[in-house]
């Protein structure tokens, strides 16, 4: 029997060269989705932030947010039936 110590199992596996030369910047479908997911949340919650914004000063500009009702259209009397 030889006499292997972890050492030298060690430093001959790191000798070894792998190719890592696709994996250094390839993402894992589980990671797309998770980056992909965070910047979507991102952004909905600035377009959530800025859209209940009713009054804005900043520096040098100024803006109001007014709020149109559509007109009401009447509604028709319900039809009975016999």
């Amino acid at each position: 029997m030889s006499n292997i110590t972890i050492a030298s199992l060690a430093s001959s596996m790191a000798s070894t060269e792998m190719d890592t030369s696709l994996s250094a910047n390839a993402y894992t479908a589980s990671e797309i989705t998770l980056i992909l997911g965070g910047i979507g949340g991102m952004i909905a919650s600035l377009i959530y932030a800025l859209k209940n914004v009713k009054h804005l000063k900043s520096g040098c500009c100024e803006c109001d947010q007014k709020v149109a009702t559509p007109p009401q259209t009447p509604r028709p009397a319900p039809v009975s039936q016999v």
